[in-house]
């Protein structure tokens, strides 16, 4: 359901109530959300490599030979 929808059938008195709850869940929702994702730099390498650190592996469970998405976003001169 989108949020415009939910707006819609809210009566007035009831958007406190509403907004605890949004606050409530949020928190989890971002907590899942980054429980299976990891963010960091990387430098590209010889023969255009990037390594993907220890650490996000391990609280990844990565192993070599695991499929990865990767979506690449260039930052610049670093």
């Amino acid at each position: 359901m989108k949020l415009g929808d939910i707006l819609d059938k809210t009566e007035i008195e009831d958007i406190p109530d509403l907004i605890d709850q949004v606050r409530e869940e949020v928190p989890k929702i971002l907590e899942k959300a980054a429980s299976n994702h990891a963010l960091f730099k990387a430098k590209v390498g010889e023969s255009g490599r990037v390594t993907i650190p220890t650490a996000e592996r391990d609280v990844l469970d990565i192993e070599e030979g695991d499929v990865v998405q990767v979506i690449v976003k260039p930052l610049g001169d670093d």
